[in-house]
């Protein structure tokens, strides 16, 4: 077990946060509150003890919506609460130790300063990556997340998870609490099923708060927006109960669920939201252009969001349920990535040898003018491999999704979270060099033998050698990847993730505890 060095940033930040708009001192009673509760529920079932926690920090840190905003959902990160990746806030019940410390150097009182030292030193015991640090890190072979000193790096995270959002907008939230109550009937002690239950209690008490802060802004409101507000407020009392029938209130139930399950990545918007955009158009309930507005809503809270390198969205593709109405989305969309150009969400097209023509040339005009987006994915490339790599057949491999930096998973059936990395050409200088590492001239082979570069007469001796310690190191990613489930697991069941995440209801099991469909990992 190596001591872990809590301080210095463990995550690659490009886009600048925005600040939290809440006083400093609410701040600090918001995240001495969420530190008691998790203090005082220890004794609890981890999933009990995880909706007091959320209860403590929402509806609280949602922030005042802005003059535009046609849907509504922004949120606050602080350095100590609840999430499932570091790019918003952090991982489980986490602690951000170097932002703590940020925070508390904009205190002179001695009291303050105390009271935040306080939560330090709590957290320095209970953070989630600093539990699975304790077990993981080494002195010379396995570091943290980003400390390039070392040929492994490791962590524990929840990234790339994408939701079974159809689910969520065939049942709504009332349909969902149903599904969970009949479970609950054949199983009445799962506290998996009684803590999802209450869980889907506290997103319908945020969409309430909503509520009064859509009816605080309607009081200043000129007649145009005032309008835009009661949209709003409509929507948010539909989805409360019943699924979304309108394409804003799809829209506001997605987004709302998302941020609550501190997922950063939204899958094929295309297909599970193109149906409602479609029926509306017909009926005249919006106009292209009010359906514009709110997708340039959506892409802005996102791009608010500040994930660096998420936000993806997913259109076209094989595997779509609703292809025409499916691609009128992606028509949209790309017309709302052209006029906003923002660094995310980070736009994506899956491209067929269907794909209409007129999609394919809007992609590349926008790639023409500069715009980034879309990403392109080979459909005819990826579904093989993905079927191929994961194991999995024809029909599960359409359902593929690219996130972060490129990783694949199945939405709303696997995880792929990159939780270890390997530094190939720092092994490649660590064979060179009779296992030392010419860096900081630290032995870094393990119990690997390595011998002089001059014994060897054939480069293919060599690359026995550079093969052998990659097959040590290979092992020791996959061992750290499996730990860092185990540690998640014990800590948390990320509730709001594992709900629309197959087979976690009908296995009565949160995501990491046995209820994800395919568990899965990337190096």
């Amino acid at each position: 077990m190596k001591r872990v060095n809590v301080d210095g940033v463990q995550n690659v930040e490009v886009s600048k946060k925005l600040p939290c708009e809440k006083p400093l001192l609410t701040q600090l009673e918001i995240m001495e509150n969420y530190t008691r509760v998790h203090r005082e529920t220890a004794a609890l079932p981890k999933e009990l003890r995880e909706v007091q926690c959320l209860r403590t920090i929402y509806p609280v840190l949602f922030r005042e919506m802005e003059a535009e905003d046609m849907i509504v959902g922004r949120l606050d990160f602080l350095p100590v609460g609840f999430g499932c990746v570091t790019s918003v806030g952090g991982v489980g019940h986490y602690c951000v130790f170097h932002k703590l410390r940020e925070f508390q150097e904009q205190f002179t009182d001695d009291g303050i300063k105390q009271r935040i030292d306080t939560l330090y030193n709590y957290w320095s015991e209970n953070d989630t990556k600093v539990l699975y640090g304790k077990d993981v890190l080494t002195e010379a072979t396995i570091g943290r997340f980003v400390d390039c000193e070392y040929p492994l790096i490791a962590t524990a995270r929840l990234s790339g998870m994408m939701l079974d959002y159809p689910r969520l907008l065939t049942l709504g939230v009332g349909g969902l609490k149903q599904l969970i109550n009949n479970h609950l009937q054949e199983d009445s002690a799962n506290y998996f099923y009684i803590a999802a239950l209450q869980a889907l209690d506290l997103l319908v008490e945020c969409m309430e708060y909503l509520q009064q802060m859509v009816e605080r802004h309607c009081v200043a409101a000129n007649a145009a927006r005032n309008k835009e507000l009661q949209l709003i407020h409509t929507s948010l009392e539909k989805i409360k109960n019943n699924k979304p029938e309108t394409f804003h209130q799809a829209l506001q139930l997605v987004w709302l669920y998302a941020l609550l399950a501190g997922v950063i990545n939204y899958g094929r918007l295309d297909d599970y939201l193109g149906p409602y955009l479609k029926q509306d158009l017909e009926n005249g309930v919006i106009t292209e252009k009010e359906a514009h507005g709110y997708l340039k809503t959506l892409w802005t809270l996102i791009e608010n969001r500040r994930t660096t390198v998420n936000g993806r969205i997913i259109v076209g593709g094989r595997g779509r349920k609703n292809p025409d109405a499916a691609d009128l989305f992606a028509r949209l969309a790309m017309q709302v990535t052209k006029e906003c150009r923002y660094v995310e969400p980070q736009f994506t097209l899956r491209i067929t040898k269907d794909t209409p023509e007129d999609i394919f040339d809007q992609a590349l005009d926008l790639l023409g003018a500069g715009v980034t987006y879309p990403t392109l994915y080979n459909d005819e490339v990826n579904i093989p491999a993905v079927m191929y790599a994961m194991n999995v057949d024809e029909k599960t491999a359409e359902q593929y999704v690219p996130f972060g930096c490129g990783e694949f998973v199945i939405q709303g059936q696997s995880t792929g979270t990159p939780n270890t990395c390997i530094n190939l050409l720092k092994l490649l200088t660590i064979a060179l060099n009779e296992g030392i590492d010419p860096v900081d001239h630290v032995k870094k082979s393990g119990p690997v033998s390595m011998k002089p570069v001059e014994a060897f007469t054939t480069f293919a001796e060599f690359y026995n050698q550079y093969t052998r310690l990659l097959d040590y190191y290979f092992d020791l990613a996959a061992q750290a990847q499996v730990h860092s489930y185990k540690i998640m697991n014990e800590q948390a069941s990320f509730l709001f993730t594992s709900i629309l995440t197959d087979d976690c209801i009908a296995r009565g099991k949160a995501l990491l505890d046995g209820g994800v469909r395919y568990l899965g990992g990337t190096n």
